[in-house]
């Protein structure tokens, strides 16, 4: 596929980030306990959920070259990923310490030491880890073999040890390894249709498999059919799970190839780095500032839609400050 933007590829982004953003700031609502929201949530987000995830990989697949050098695509990962996760998160940090306790020597401390942290576990988000790591990995894969089989039975062997380690509760020392392997197939499925392309009958047997694997899931689970963080892998379910991500993905960009051109979305699709670290901070900010009018259950939806674009409104802002400034780099992208 020719150079440049395209379009489908930043509305796929944007629509996963604006999602993220809002499961986020329930998921904040829900555990400061202002009131209960999740129940309802958790419906609607069953429509998501399962691909939602493994979609942001899938895509940065697509958006990869592995034509570069090992070195050249470690630097890459550091630049566009670590960096810009680094530093904006200890300023958000650094902020928000401030803001939430004031002026103090411990806050400082407290943010340096954050700092500290993120630098030695590659900035200790687990998403941020796993994107950077998945394309070291699949840069090693793709240089093992040429043909397409071959990459792929070996993601999907990687994943499903990833699995098998996750569900024995194995502890990788919080560098996100168990994390990547799980989620190295869909990578390397976003490699395959940059490179090879999906038949518009591959997409609709991608459909359809997907809504039938989705409804067999909820019939047959409580809890959200999630492959990472937080996961509901179990033995029997690795494979059925990984077709269900791989689908739901497939499913997912097909869709957003016949919405044409939609500047919104895709102005957060560009920035969706930007958007994934800040929004946690600037979340948290809002939260307590509304903390009182969140204790009243018949606001609550109106302040979630408010809390949310106030979000989005200062994000928009803090992009457009980095796009003026030598920052710029910080914007990042993955």
């Amino acid at each position: 596929m020719g150079g440049g933007r395209l379009p489908f590829i930043d509305i796929n982004k944007g629509i996963l980030i604006l999602l993220c953003v809002l499961s986020h700031e329930i998921d904040i609502i829900d555990s400061r306990q202002y009131f209960v929201v999740s129940s309802i949530y958790d419906k609607i987000e069953y429509l998501w959920v399962s691909f939602f995830m493994p979609s942001f990989f899938f895509v940065s697949g697509f958006c990869s070259s592995m034509n570069k050098s090992f070195k050249s695509t470690l630097w890459q990962g550091l630049k566009t990923l670590i960096l810009p996760t680094i530093t904006l998160t200890f300023l958000c940090s650094l902020l928000y310490n401030l803001f939430t306790n004031g002026l103090i020597l411990n806050e400082l401390m407290s943010s340096l030491k954050r700092l500290g942290t993120s630098i030695v576990l590659l900035s200790g988000n687990w998403f941020i880890q796993a994107m950077f790591l998945c394309r070291l990995i699949y840069w090693i894969i793709n240089n093992i073999s040429e043909k397409w089989l071959h990459r792929i039975v070996l993601s999907v062997t990687l994943s499903v040890i990833g699995s098998i380690l996750s569900i024995n509760k194995v502890d990788d020392f919080s560098l996100g390894l168990i994390n990547t392997m799980i989620i190295t197939p869909f990578f390397c499925f976003g490699q395959y249709y940059k490179n090879k392309g999906i038949t518009i009958q591959t997409q609709k047997i991608s459909i359809l498999v997907f809504l039938i694997l989705y409804f067999v899931f909820l019939l047959l689970f409580e809890k959200r059919p999630v492959l990472v963080r937080d996961a509901v892998i179990t033995y029997w379910n690795i494979i059925p799970m990984l077709l269900l991500g791989v689908t739901g993905s497939i499913a997912f960009i097909s869709i957003c190839t016949q919405i044409g051109s939609n500047k919104f979305l895709e102005y957060f699709g560009r920035n969706s780095l930007v958007v994934y670290i800040l929004h946690i901070p600037i979340l948290g900010v809002l939260l307590t500032i509304n903390r009182a009018i969140f204790s009243i259950d018949k606001l609550a939806i109106v302040l979630v839609i408010i809390t949310y674009l106030l979000t989005l409104l200062l994000i928009t802002v803090m992009i457009q400050l980095l796009n003026k400034t030598k920052l710029k780099v910080l914007l990042g992208r993955f």
